[in-house]
């Protein structure tokens, strides 16, 4: 199982009202923070059924906001024994209860760091977590291990200056659909484009099934969405919040191919570009700079491993003949 350890974000300091430290809420900054993180486990694990949470103010508020980013949000679960000063056996006592799926826990620091450090011994000595950060375990039966580092809490789009640089995250995000399932990735430039898309695929191929789902980029910022089949408007749905990236279109689909609406799909008034269409296992490349996120590429399959000789040439044509695409 993949075991995300975040510590809460940033939280207003005692004083004033704020007068019990387990009564600290976040700061404006801790709630940006947490939100940017939440984004990047929704990507990460968009099936992610449980956060547990430290009891204390500032952590439940951290795992609301977490849980808030996915398609389905996970249950926030307090667990007291996550207050600092855990027993690290208590907790992982707790943990063990969820073998086999995904769980995020949110607590304090240096609780987190010890409880890496008796996960996977002296590998988390060098760990030390800022506010809203999280670092990835991988449990397995009888051996854990940090499988991803530490993940960093995004730089607020207000907090750099115009025309000054900023830094900004790369992130590969794996397209989730059935192993022979086609489907189109593009992007576009108004909130028509669902409407649009779906009367250019009834009108260009009525018997194909497919859903579709549109990433708004201002206002609300919401996924659109349309189609005749519901199992692939809520695949295309989550898969767009997975990739999050502004104006970019999916359309996943059966009784039907690519090939068969693609040209009609570029034709459409607002559509921008095609990334590709395709049935391969498919990795979008995003880079992520807080404020929004765009897709810098897609790695469509698998890399090349030679050139084709004669046979496969043979091959290649007879195939394209037998399905009827050649003469």
């Amino acid at each position: 199982m993949n075991l995300y350890l975040v510590r809460h974000a940033e939280a207003q300091m005692l004083g004033g009202e704020v007068r019990r430290d387990a009564d600290r809420p976040l700061t404006g900054q801790g709630e940006h923070d947490a939100v940017m993180m939440g984004r990047l486990l929704c990507t990460l694990e968009p099936d992610m059924r449980r956060i547990a949470t430290s009891p204390f103010l500032r952590s439940r508020h951290t795992a609301e906001l977490l849980s808030a980013q996915f398609l389905r949000p996970p249950v926030v679960d307090p667990w007291p024994v996550l207050e600092p000063g855990i027993s690290l056996r208590d907790v992982h006592a707790h943990v063990s209860q969820h073998a086999g799926e995904p769980l995020v826990i949110v607590a304090h620091q240096p609780d987190l760091t010890e409880y890496i450090a008796w996960l996977v011994a002296d590998a988390a000595a060098e760990i030390a977590f800022p506010p809203g950060a999280a670092a990835c375990i991988t449990l397995g039966a009888h051996t854990a291990r940090v499988c991803t580092g530490l993940f960093r809490p995004h730089l607020s789009h207000n907090s750099t200056p115009s025309g000054e640089e900023k830094s900004m995250e790369l992130l590969s995000v794996r397209i989730d659909k059935p192993a022979d399932m086609n489907f189109i990735l593009g992007h576009a430039h108004f909130i028509k484009t669902v409407e649009d898309l779906y009367e250019c695929i009834v009108q260009t191929n009525p018997a194909m099934k497919f859903g579709v789902a549109f990433c708004e980029a201002s206002g609300p910022c919401l996924v659109r969405y349309a189609g005749n089949d519901q199992l692939l408007i809520e695949l295309a749905q989550r898969n767009a919040m997975s990739i999050a990236a502004g104006h970019t279109f999916l359309i996943f689909m059966e009784h039907g191919f690519p090939v068969n609406i693609l040209n009609a799909v570029k034709n459409v008034t607002e559509v921008c570009r095609v990334y590709c269409a395709t049935a391969n296992p498919t990795d979008v490349i995003i880079a992520d700079t807080g404020a929004g996120r765009a897709i810098l590429g897609v790695v469509d399959g698998e890399k090349s491993r030679g050139i084709e000789g004669e046979d496969d040439i043979r091959k290649r044509k007879d195939f394209l003949r037998m399905i009827g695409y050649k003469m």
